[in-house]
């Protein structure tokens, strides 16, 4: 934080204004201090509470702009993009303002206007602050949906070579990434195994891997990233996940079924999965209403249970739980978004097309960039 230098032999008045002006930086300090160790622990309203009175210390651009952080989690993005536009009215090249007026975008699902904020901080020049390097992350995130790949593998490279190590771990993995989907599988492979150097090696960064090489057609080494799993992995869920994606049934259902009894709740849908691979269907219903019956239903389980009602083409029961799943969800979850696609697909299923249709509307209009959902639009139009 700048901090305001004071000078003696001024007049009385300036000096005054200059002491008024030092104190209220100092005690805006505190605050975003505090609040900042808030966020990090995810208890955004009490960060919000923090950052707020650092606006009324001090209304300096950055401290709007880390207030419109925690308004963004709280999904109060009316009253973010109020903040970002006060800090930008105050400084319109703040890395922090625009850094916060792209991830605004992004959490509106508008890449495009994202990408344009974030390139307007590349365009003031390369720097290693924490801020511009968390920028070009997501910019480089957006080049690689979009496709640009090449031009996401030349932006990881300008940050390979500024960031911190602790940043070394999402920018090796981002360019490996990059580099495996722009056909080059050997050197998104050593990517990966530099990534790991500074990984902790947990089960999300193999799986990730897999998922890429996946994508990529790369079907043998996906398979070879899951295998070093099963070698560095112990826990029963992880094993049995793994086991399940790799296609081997029997000792998923069996490593699954143990962390089920363990207690582990993320086992379910994968246990589910796997009832259905051995066309043991009856299992996945006891499964489902004996968890919910015990331990009381979520969001996420009646959509899993949902999910799985409309793959058995029992419509009915499987809108009666999408519908029990979207009474459940917080309208700022993920799986709110998911609950009314899969609400529409249901729908759609029943023959009940202009329902479908008001669904994947209001789904778009909440995530504007699927296209899948836009092309469901298009067709569920065509037949009306």
């Amino acid at each position: 934080m700048k901090r305001n230098t004071i000078r003696t032999g001024g007049l009385v008045v300036i000096m005054m204004a200059v002491l008024f002006t030092t104190g209220c930086a100092r005690m805006s300090a505190k605050h975003i201090d505090k609040g900042i160790q808030y966020y990090n622990k995810n208890e955004y309203s009490k960060a919000l509470d923090c950052f707020s009175k650092a606006v009324k210390a001090d209304k300096s651009a950055e401290n709007y702009a880390y207030m419109a952080l925690a308004q963004i989690e709280l999904g109060e993005y009316e009253e973010a993009k109020q903040s970002l536009d006060e800090a930008l009215s105050l400084k319109s090249s703040d890395i922090s303002a625009l850094r916060g007026m792209g991830v605004l975008k992004l959490k509106q699902g508008l890449e495009q206007e994202a990408a344009e904020e974030f390139e307007k901080i590349k365009n003031q020049g390369r720097s290693n602050s924490p801020e511009y390097i968390d920028a070009m992350k997501h910019y480089a995130a957006i080049l690689y949906n979009g496709k640009k790949y090449s031009e996401a593998i030349e932006l990881y490279n300008e940050l390979i070579g500024i960031g911190s190590k602790s940043d070394m771990e999402d920018l090796y993995f981002g360019r490996g990434s990059a580099l495996a989907m722009n056909h080059m599988e050997n050197e998104a492979v050593l990517d990966y195994e530099k990534a790991l150097e500074y990984s902790d090696s947990t089960y999300e960064i193999y799986y990730s891997m897999y998922c890429v090489m996946m994508e990529a057609e790369y079907f043998e080494r996906a398979e070879s990233f899951l295998r070093r799993l099963l070698n560095e992995n112990r826990d029963t869920f992880l094993a049995g996940k793994t086991y399940y994606l790799l296609g081997e049934y029997e000792k998923a259902r069996e490593n699954l079924t143990a962390a089920y009894n363990e207690g582990n709740e993320k086992a379910i849908e994968y246990l589910a999965l796997t009832y259905q691979k051995l066309n043991m269907l009856n299992q996945v219903d006891e499964l489902y209403t004996g968890y919910m019956d015990r331990n009381g239903e979520t969001a996420d389980l009646c959509n899993q249970y949902g999910v799985f009602l409309i793959n058995a083409g029992r419509y009915d029961e499987a809108k009666t739980q999408l519908d029990r799943a979207l009474e459940l969800a917080k309208n700022t979850d993920e799986i709110y978004d998911t609950i009314i696609y899969n609400i529409a697909v249901n729908y759609e299923h029943m023959g009940d097309l202009m329902s479908a249709l008001d669904r994947f509307y209001e789904y778009t209009d909440r995530c504007p960039d699927d296209l899948n959902a836009r092309k469901e639009i298009t067709y569920l139009e065509s037949r009306m």
